[in-house]
């Protein structure tokens, strides 16, 4: 049973609704996001994570492409080491991180 109220897709409403569809359209409702949509920018800021992840993934590769001098060395080997674990992570869960 439900402690907060669910937002089902039949009761939705204006920008509800919107965030709503564009999450079935995916197929990636769940109750988790049912309860956020109760809130707009609480659900807007959740799904701000997998910006976030995405961002985080472009900066590790763009750090790792850095020219090797000694003033670099160790931001090269931390980059690949944060690129190395996001590799890493991507491979052990095996899902789309772009707004799910």
């Amino acid at each position: 049973m439900a402690r907060i109220k669910l937002v089902e897709q039949n009761e939705a409403t204006g920008a509800e609704k919107e965030r709503y569809d564009e999450l079935a359209g995916r197929n990636a409702v769940t109750n988790m996001k049912k309860g956020l949509l109760n809130d707009a920018a609480t659900y807007d800021a959740y799904m701000a994570w997998y910006t976030s992840w995405n961002r985080l993934v472009e900066v590790a590769v763009r750090w790792s492409t850095i020219p090797l001098t000694s003033f670099t060395m160790r931001r090269k080997q931390f980059s690949q080491s944060l690129l190395s674990l996001s590799l890493r992570i991507r491979h052990q869960y095996p899902m789309n991180f772009s707004n799910n």
